[in-house]
């Protein structure tokens, strides 16, 4: 059953309280109840032109002092107390009134009230018993009698009659607007006697909380309320819901009354077995609710998660494969290409109210996208943020999974509650969890009623990430894409799959190697430089044509197999900025001192003196780093380095240690001495990549030599397109090529820059071909890959240990030893030994200056100095390591130790 047509829908009853609670305290916003409160106030207005409105139970509400009188309007028929003399004790007179009318509301009025009363004309003065009429003197505890026809005031002897008064807002309240009118009419239970409202008479059976006359609360029998939605409105909601989430542009009304289209939403309403707390509204006409099971595609997802983006591309049951907007709403817009480049970032703005809505329901909750956003709108918000709000934004999700040392502190905006995180992987599952929370966002754009449904999805990870890192990413993209699914059977759900596919740079060569037309050739080496926007992976492989007599690989067009990935931890896009703002910085210190403006240190900065004062983690430093960067973006991406942009100076906003804003503060640059930076910086990681290449060819003889002489390398990033990137492979190349002929080798390099779609959006480019090989590499699919990378345990270990040397580092243990294998170190004659380590593959020169910023040192300590024993040094995970004492590689007892970068 695709669709049917059903007559009733239900509600639930929070959905109808928080409706009539923004009905009331936002008359303008559209409610399901707007057209019958439209309705009431126009009646209602009308009848507030009159002073005094005849109440139920003998009541008579005065507008100008918003309360009700007792029997003013009942023109000389109600019955009023004797008199009281004037200088009577208050409290036995209010008594005496309680008792006489049975009513413990009433009261004497004030004096100010009282004489609201006075100077009207005989033809138009209310009914009351005489111009003598008591008021009540709080201060000296009594009543008085007052003439209040000639304004004459007797504190004895004279008596008068008591006009009672129930207050609705208090002694000597001001006027109230219309809304306030209704609601305080509605908490008392009073009703105009002209009125004729269905609505009106349907809210007196609930009770109404008030606080400073907003509507707080409402409670009664929500089941009545059916005959007072609005239908229109009703429908509305149902197409708005989406919207409501992620910023979807609201479906077409059609859906709604098409037997061939029908909405996801109203299909809840399909079978309702359990109806405990909802509330069944009985439709005009029929509506047509679709099964969303129906629209579940026959397709595969590929999510490239990115540091500074994120790219999703799909494949139905055809071999095309197509990008997917995901970040915004409204696919009517023209294809750009940051629509398929989504920035990986997310904005809390009130993110108590968002897990709240998140955690009520298992499938597709009604969040709201102004509580939580991503993408472009985040970016954008963040670009024009101001220092409070710094950490309602979360730009490093994809650094904070990977590192197993960083926290994140989160604080939402509005309730301006802060969030502090454990590490990724120190997570519980009940945990706030972000990259859950932006895996629903994904879902939601993926998944809705333009798109369909998938359940199929591959994810890409670098090759540095280990076994443990991509399990709980996966679990965490699982747990968010399956909140973004509407309601589905058991069966359906159980579909749902999140798996990794290739990595990242693996993906990019599957499609790099056919793109550039590696595919007709029997078998070629191939190297990767994947420059992205947090980090730097190298990969190297083989892709060449399957073996049609292999049972394992004749299903299959081609073959890849890689291995000696590596890669740059802190070469990045992204990190590279940062590199370049703090040298900005760095040279203005002078100026930054005056105006106490401080700054972040980067992970390959150090400090300097003076620094103590200038670097910190506050949010006015990190601001200020953001700012800054987003200033020097247009130096570092840009086509070429012939001119200079900012002209010696750049004007940049930023914030003083107290938050305060230093608008457009000039800084001094020199974008000479930044290019040079860059040089060195991208330089250093080309040459560890031609370091790692060298690797390769040693540990991996037997699986290159029958290939050609050649080594094709592919740059794959967004980072790769700077002109500095190519202009050093090619200085890089002359030199390894100029080497080979003089040792008379025959050997050569041919370097092939990002793939280039031309703004033709159906073709990978640099950064999109990652995600486009996830899905040309997945199981069953027409290219295996054998990833020699992970053993049978994990990645391998992920770094060189060695020792300071005439201030060099010399490796002493390779990270290609296996695990479990004891590898001496060093004599064991000294209490302490100390152990240098860097993931670069310069390490293995043995000419790394012990200062490059790689290197970080572990002072260690064993318990038996012998120096006839040596320390021995074990691999136990890609980032733990045993060391002990012994000989001969026996080892009795050890110690376990972590690294961190």
């Amino acid at each position: 059953m695709a669709t049917k047509m059903i007559d009733t829908v239900f509600l639930k009853k929070r959905f109808l309280q928080k409706e009539l609670l923004k009905t009331f305290n936002s008359p303008q916003s559209e409610t399901i109840f707007a057209k019958a409160f439209t309705e009431l106030e126009n009646e209602i207005e009308e009848i507030l032109e009159n002073r005094f409105i005849e109440m139920n139970d003998d009541y008579c509400f005065d507008k100008n002092i918003s309360a009700c009188w007792l029997g003013l309007c009942q023109n000389d028929t109600f019955k009023y107390m004797d008199r009281f003399n004037s200088g009577q004790d208050l409290e036995s007179v209010i008594e005496a009134l309680h008792n006489f009318y049975n009513n413990t509301n009433l009261d004497i009025p004030t004096q100010e009230e009282l004489m609201t009363l006075a100077n009207f004309s005989n033809g138009n003065r209310p009914n009351r018993p005489s111009c003598y009429i008591l008021h009540k003197n709080n201060q000296q505890n009594r009543v008085q009698t007052a003439d209040i026809d000639h304004k004459s005031y007797y504190s004895s002897g004279q008596s008068g009659y008591i006009h009672p008064i129930y207050r609705l807002n208090g002694e000597n309240s001001k006027k109230l607007t219309l809304q306030e009118s209704i609601l305080i009419w509605l908490k008392h239970k009073l009703k105009p006697v002209s009125l004729d409202n269905k609505f009106y008479d349907l809210l007196l059976e609930f009770d109404f909380t008030l606080e400073d006359l907003k509507l707080t609360d409402i409670q009664g029998d929500f089941s009545k309320l059916g005959a007072a939605i609005d239908e229109s409105f009703l429908i509305d909601y149902f197409k708005s819901k989406d919207n409501i989430r992620a910023n979807i542009l609201k479906y077409d009304e059609k859906i709604f009354h098409d037997a061939n289209k029908g909405s996801w939403e109203l299909f809840e309403n399909v079978n309702v077995k359990d109806k405990k707390d909802l509330v069944a509204v009985k439709l005009s006409s029929k509506l047509c609710a679709r099964n969303p099971e129906a629209d579940i595609v026959d397709g595969i997802i590929g999510i490239d998660f990115g540091t500074k983006s994120t790219v999703v591309v799909y494949s139905k049951n055809k071999e095309k494969i197509l990008p997917m907007r995901v970040g915004m709403g409204d696919w009517s817009k023209s294809n750009e290409t940051q629509h398929y480049e989504n920035p990986t970032v997310m904005e809390f703005n009130n993110l108590e109210g968002f897990l709240d809505a998140y955690k009520k329901t298992s499938a597709r909750p009604l969040t709201k996208w102004r509580d939580v956003t991503i993408s472009h709108t985040a970016y954008e918000n963040l670009k024009n943020s101001k220092s409070d709000d710094f950490n309602a934004y979360l730009t490093e999700l994809k650094q904070w999974a990977g590192d197993k040392q960083r926290k994140l502190k989160i604080r939402d905006k509005e309730h301006k509650q802060v969030y502090e995180l454990h590490p990724f992987l120190k997570l519980k599952e009940n945990d706030l969890n972000p990259i859950e929370l932006y895996a629903y966002y994904l879902g939601l754009y993926i998944n809705n009623q333009v798109q369909g449904i998938y359940l199929d999805y591959l994810l890409s990870f670098p090759v540095t990430y280990e076994q443990a890192v991509r399990k709980k990413i996966l679990e965490s993209f699982q747990r968010g894409l399956k909140k973004s699914l509407p309601t589905l059977s058991t069966e359906k759900l159980n579909e749902l799959s999140v798996t990794s596919g290739v990595s990242e740079p693996a993906a990019y060569a599957a499609i790099a190697m056919q793109n550039y037309g590696f595919d007709e050739k029997e078998k070629s080496f191939y190297a990767i430089f994947d420059f992205g926007g947090g980090t730097t992976d190298f990969d190297y492989g083989i892709f060449r044509w399957s073996d049609e007599e292999s049972k394992k690989e004749r299903r299959y067009d081609y073959v890849i197999e890689h291995f000696g990935a590596g890669g740059d931890k802190f070469l990045g896009g992204e990190n590279i900025l940062e590199l370049l703002a703090f040298h900005v910085f760095k040279a203005n210190k002078e100026e930054l001192l005056k105006q106490k403006i401080s700054f972040t240190l980067p992970p390959e900065c150090d400090e300097f003196l003076g620094s103590e004062v200038l670097l910190n983690d506050s949010r006015e430093a990190k601001l200020n780093m953001v700012n800054l960067i987003g200033k020097l973006r247009d130096f570092w991406e840009r086509e070429d380095f012939k001119e200079d942009i900012f002209k010696g100076k750049i004007p940049v906003d930023l914030y003083n240690n107290e938050g305060t804003l230093i608008s457009q503060t000039s800084l001094k640059v020199d974008e000479k001495a930044l290019k040079t930076l860059l040089k060195i910086r991208i330089k250093k990681g080309i040459d560890g990549f031609f370091e790692s290449l060298r690797e390769v060819f040693v540990n991996h003889t037997q699986e290159i030599k029958l290939i050609e002489n050649k080594v094709n390398i592919f740059l794959a990033g967004n980072s790769s397109k700077s002109p500095l990137v190519k202009e050093l492979f090619e200085a890089r190349i002359k030199q390894e090529e100029e080497a080979i002929q003089k040792n008379n080798y025959k050997a050569s390099f041919e370097l092939f820059e990002p793939l280039n779609n031309k703004n033709d959006f159906e073709k990978p480019n640099g950064k999109t071909g990652v995600a486009y090989g996830l899905i040309e590499t997945r199981a069953g699919g027409r290219v295996l890959v054998i990833d020699k990378n992970i053993g049978e345990k994990d990645i391998k270990f992920k770094y060189y240990l060695g020792i300071n040397k005439r201030k060099k580092l010399k490796v002493i243990v390779s990270r290609e030893v296996a695990y479990d294998q004891w590898v001496e170190f060093i004599d064991a004659g000294e209490e302490f030994f100390e152990i240098y380590y860097t993931s670069s593959a310069l390490a293995t020169t043995n000419n790394l200056s012990i200062n490059d910023s790689s290197i970080l040192r572990k002072r260690l300590k064993i318990k038996n100095i012998d120096l006839d024993k040596n320390v021995y040094i074990r691999f136990i995970s890609p980032t733990v390591f045993e060391y002990g004492v012994g000989v001969d590689g026996n080892v009795k007892d050890s110690v376990q130790v972590t690294l961190y970068e």
